[in-house]
């Protein structure tokens, strides 16, 4: 075979300009195609290898034909990269990415000239942007846990099963009062709901929509107060005006009901199991496993052992019977059928709490993909109240302590203070502030226990800094979702005491939401049936007139309340908030904070759109050239090599294992496209099953790019797009 000059044959900043310019998403994307008059050059779709903190290695392999010749020449070449997250459109940008190796299958490419080949396209590496779909990623990366996991609790809640409508109120312990301006009445401020004690008579009200339930007791017998007093008339008026400037409830339109559900008041963990009359069970094909078809709850029996079995807030438990006792399973103890359990089928949604599945194992690698922006240390600010004099206590084995009358997360370290506010650390001299963007946390952060309630801070990151900014990051253990084995749960399971002085701040909470999990936006709630619209505290819906002194904001945000009747309770706002996070239906936390923003794009040009990007290597750490300036621009093509396009009809069945050596996918054979092999040279040995994993992860990576794209345009068709694991906008 004739040996090819390879820097004849091609510019190579151009073969970057096809590596780099293109946006990484569906498997029909690629390969990627560069055409000039010297010959043509071939990109097939990366391979992810491993994911480290902000930093990601990827392969990929190419080809390069000459004009007038008909083999190409195969290669491959590895890259390490910065990576910055945009979950909500679930894009990876990879930043600052260095190619560190290059292997090319021609023999007769001499090691200096595959070094030149490397220090050009390191050169050019940093004015191109590459991007990758999440679930690519996800579906690519290798399993990799993490090394510590932290220490979850998986006692049993109270489990409540009523087989008509209902609803679960629940409490942070017992009632805590507090007056309700220019009315009679005392409000309990540790509970989510819009619940009222008048003093005089000891009754409660419970706020629905277009009703008042009102009981004698907490664990009285609730009905509608048909006649409610001329106070309660104006605070409902209050409430419905709040609502209309919140946007409207979605309930106005529905009529009040005639008859009250049967309302559960409980101050300890609870959750509240229910089905529109007795239990009715449908079969899953393929498993001895029924499940319960009327109901929101994932209730399933196995008919193996004859016993139930429930999901809660990411882990199972199982009982003779609905009204339990419930026992703790383990997701690897579960009967085997439940891995079976099809993707398309109709409790799909819980594959991703099944030891062994792809959806588990995808939302382990979600788990530790962390969300990052760039924070602007002059325009980033910090709010930190205290009711009275802060108060600090020792964090179990380290040698920090925590300030407990506060909602804010602040920690002591010596004689500094850190605050670390919507997934942003800050640092001063007092407990006071002035607060300023830290570059730098104490270690003993990472020992913080779960049985803390700001364990959950342990997950917020600093990656590098420059004078002008910060670059941060956060795992979804800083939202509630830990690794726990081979599953993720949400909560640690422990019970934090919320502070109650003047204030009352609550703290984070496992149980008494129905906690799911959906792969596109994380963890949500669900609420119980047949109750009206729910007021809370959470979302704000305090006027001048009835404002309290002190609030309770439960662990999520926006309007989330039981609607009437049975169906889906579950809507879009699937966002966990612990401590001081303060989001509303976003999945990105930084959307909220002040100074935050993307650390990169992607967008074309970075033009004027606010985008920071990583400092350059080597030496002081000093920013990029402004956006827009010399050197950020993209390349006009260079030379005679148009713009990169797709494959169109061409396959992209060739990968590179990660020794470099490149196969194609022949019809399901794998055959070597080593140069000396396709001459008749020896025939390399195939880890056949080695690569039939890379093709199944692409494959599912294409398959679970296309179901967010369909969740994400409400779609609700069969299986995975329903979105994944669940169902269109989580149908239940």
């Amino acid at each position: 075979m004739k040996k090819y000059n390879l820097f004849r044959l091609f510019s190579l900043p151009l073969f970057l300009v096809c590596l780099l310019s293109t946006t990484i998403s569906l498997a029909g994307d690629w390969p990627k195609v560069i055409q000039s008059a010297n010959g043509k050059i071939v990109i097939y779709q990366p391979t992810p290898e491993e994911l480290n903190g902000d930093q990601l290695k990827a392969r990929a392999a190419f080809s390069v034909t000459p004009t007038g010749k008909t083999d190409p020449v195969f290669g491959a070449l590895w890259t390490n990269a910065h990576i910055s997250t945009d979950r909500e459109k679930r894009m990876v940008y990879l930043i600052d990415a260095k190619i560190t190796d290059i292997r090319i299958s021609d023999t007769s490419i001499d090691s200096t000239k595959t070094a030149g080949l490397k220090s050009i396209i390191e050169n050019e590496v940093p004015k191109w942007d590459l991007a990758l779909s999440l679930d690519a990623l996800l579906a690519s990366l290798e399993q990799n846990n993490p090394k510590q996991q932290p220490d979850i609790k998986t006692d049993a809640p109270q489990v409540i099963y009523r087989d008509h409508k209902s609803v679960l109120v629940v409490l942070d312990g017992d009632p805590k009062m507090a007056k309700l301006d220019n009315t009679d009445y005392n409000r309990v401020m540790n509970t989510p709901y819009f619940l009222i004690q008048d003093p005089k008579s000891s009754a409660y009200y419970l706020y629905g929509t277009k009703v008042w339930y009102t009981a004698p007791s907490l664990t009285g017998t609730w009905s509608i107060e048909k006649k409610p007093s001329k106070d309660l008339q104006r605070v409902q008026d209050w409430l419905e005006d709040q609502a209309k400037q919140q946007g409207g409830n979605p309930d106005s339109a529905a009529p009040a009901p005639t008859s009250a559900p049967d309302i559960i008041v409980r101050t300890k963990p609870t959750e509240l199991l229910q089905t529109d009359g007795e239990a009715q069970f449908s079969t899953i094909e393929g498993t001895q496993l029924l499940y319960v078809k009327n109901s929101d709850n994932d209730i399933f029996r196995s008919i193996a052992d004859q016993k139930y079995y429930i999901l809660l807030s990411g882990r199972w438990f199982n009982s003779g019977s609905l009204d339990g006792p419930w026992n703790y399973m383990a997701s690897d103890n579960l009967p085997a059928d439940f891995a079976k359990i099809p993707e398309g089928s109709e409790k799909d949604n819980v594959l991703a709490s099944v030891a062994g599945t792809n959806a588990a194992r995808e939302a382990l690698m979600d788990a530790q993909v962390p969300q990052t922006a760039a924070v602007s240390r002059s325009e980033a600010k910090c709010d930190v109240s205290y009711d009275g004099t802060p108060q600090f206590q020792k964090i179990d084995g380290t040698s920090l302590s925590y300030a407990v009358n506060t909602s804010a997360s602040v920690i002591k370290d010596g004689n500094i203070f850190y605050v670390c506010q919507n997934g942003i650390w800050f640092t001063g001299s007092t407990p006071n502030g002035p607060w300023s963007v830290a570059t730098s946390v104490p270690a003993d952060v990472q020992n913080i226990p779960s049985s803390n309630p700001l364990h959950n801070t342990k997950y917020v990151y600093i990656y590098d800094s420059t004078p002008e900014v910060v670059y941060v990051g956060y795992t979804p253990g800083y939202t509630g979702c830990y690794v726990y084995g081979p599953t993720v749960v949400y909560g640690t399971g422990y019970y934090y005491s919320g502070w109650y002085g003047v204030q009352y701040y609550p703290r984070p909470c496992t149980y008494g939401f129905a906690v799911h999990y959906n792969p596109w936006t994380g963890w949500g709630v669900s609420f119980g049936m047949g109750f009206g619209g729910y007021y809370g505290g959470s979302c704000g819906w305090y006027g001048p007139v009835y404002r309290p002194p002190y609030y309770y904001r439960p662990p999520y945000g926006g309007y989330y309340g039981p609607r009437g009747g049975y169906g889906n309770h579950y809507g879009n706002t699937n966002i966990n908030v612990n401590n001081n996070i303060n989001i509303n239906r976003s999945n990105n936390i930084y959307n909220n904070a002040s100074g935050a923003r993307p650390s990169f794009s992607g967008r074309p040009n970075n033009n004027g759109n606010g985008v920071i990007n990583r400092p350059g290597d080597g030496g002081a750490k000093t920013s990029r050239p402004n956006n827009g300036g010399a050197g950020m621009n993209r390349p006009s093509g260079g030379g005679d090599f148009k713009v990169p396009a797709s494959g169109g009809d061409m396959k992209n069945n060739v990968i590179s294992d990660r020794n470099g050596n490149v196969f194609q996918n022949d019809g399901g054979n794998w055959k070597s496209m080593d140069n000396a092999s396709r001459a008749g040279g020896q025939m390399q040995n195939i880890d056949r099953s080695g690569l039939d994993r890379q093709q199944i992860g692409q494959d599912r990576g294409e398959m679970r790019t296309n179901n967010f794209n369909n969740f994400n345009r409400g779609g609700a068709g069969g299986g995975m797009a329903r979105p994944g694991m669940g169902g269109g906008g989580m149908r239940r």
